[in-house]
């Protein structure tokens, strides 16, 4: 027996949905694809965020101290003069103890005092409020025993800060270098340098 062909326009309508089906599965891929790659890229801005916002977190509680000098006392001795530490950061510090770091003095009698340190007792284990500053003393001259005709000739030194912040169990500490510049009339003044590390820990009395 022969078959019958179906009509023309059965025939052209099979074609039809032979020729539309590829399209159909290829635009519904591509659809999956876009939103894949959009929840992905969803979670890689909500990632990003967090992680920001995190880090911005955490630096906001960095803490920030620092150290500037008055005049000096007596015009004739650079050590005279006292350095301010101040509490700039959002938390308070404990523990706080002060060193005045020589790394380079020299005097009129060629004497020549580096790498040493002094602590002021009374400055240590101290507690600081935000905002709240400190006096701090670099006793030089008692410490090494120099005789008030030994005049500073030149200096180089570093306040270092040691303390713990509120809700930390570990010691940080900041150093902050200051030389001596001679002004017109011969006094030496303080100023602030900048410094990498100590070449030593100061060590803890």
């Amino acid at each position: 027996m022969s078959r019958t062909r179906p009509p023309r326009d059965i025939r052209d309508r099979r074609d039809q949905n032979t020729e539309g089906r590829p399209l159909q599965e290829e635009s519904v891929f591509l659809g999956r694809t876009i939103s894949r790659s959009l929840k992905i890229l969803a979670g890689a801005v909500t990632l990003i965020a967090t992680s920001l916002g995190i880090v911005t977190a955490y630096l906001s509680l960095i803490p920030r101290i620092s150290v500037s000098q008055t005049q000096p006392l007596d015009p004739a001795d650079p050590f005279s003069a006292q350095f301010i530490v101040s509490n700039d950061g959002p938390l308070g510090i404990n523990d706080v103890a002060f060193d005045c770091a020589i790394l380079n003095v020299n005097t009129l009698h060629n004497n020549r005092i580096s790498t040493s340190y002094i602590r002021p007792k009374a400055l240590k284990d101290l507690g600081m409020e935000v905002g709240e500053k400190a006096t701090v003393p670099c006793v030089f001259r008692s410490a090494f025993g120099l005789s008030p005709s030994d005049l500073i000739t030149s200096g180089d030194i570093s306040i270092v800060v040691r303390f713990r912040p509120d809700f930390v169990f570990w010691e940080k500490h900041r150093s902050f270098r200051f030389r001596t510049i001679k002004a017109a009339d011969g006094t030496l003044y303080w100023f602030p340098q900048p410094y990498d590390r100590l070449p030593k820990e100061p060590p803890h009395q």
